[in-house]
C-alpha cells in the first residue's frame, strides 16, 4: 500500500472509526505509521495496526498490508 493512503486511512480510523484493512488476509484497524532507516541508508516503511477485538498492535511491511 502507498504511504499516502495509509495514512489517510490512519486520520479517517482516528477521527471516525469503522476503518478495516487487511494483512496476511485477517482484518485490521490501521493505527500508526513508522519510518526508519536501515544500516544500509534504505527506509523501511511500517505499518501498525490495531487488532479490533484483542487490543493488540501488530507491526508489518507498509507494501503487505491492502485495502480492504
Amino acid at each position: 500500500m502507498e504511504r499516502k493512503l495509509y495514512l489517510e486511512l490512519c486520520q479517517r480510523q482516528a477521527m471516525k472509526g469503522g476503518v478495516l484493512v487487511e494483512y496476511e488476509y485477517i482484518a485490521y484497524q490501521p493505527y500508526a505509521y513508522e519510518l526508519k532507516f536501515q544500516p544500509d541508508g534504505k527506509i523501511k516503511h511500517t505499518a501498525i495496526l490495531k487488532e479490533p477485538k484483542a487490543n493488540s498492535l501488530v507491526y508489518c511491511r507498509l507494501e503487505d498490508v491492502k485495502e480492504k
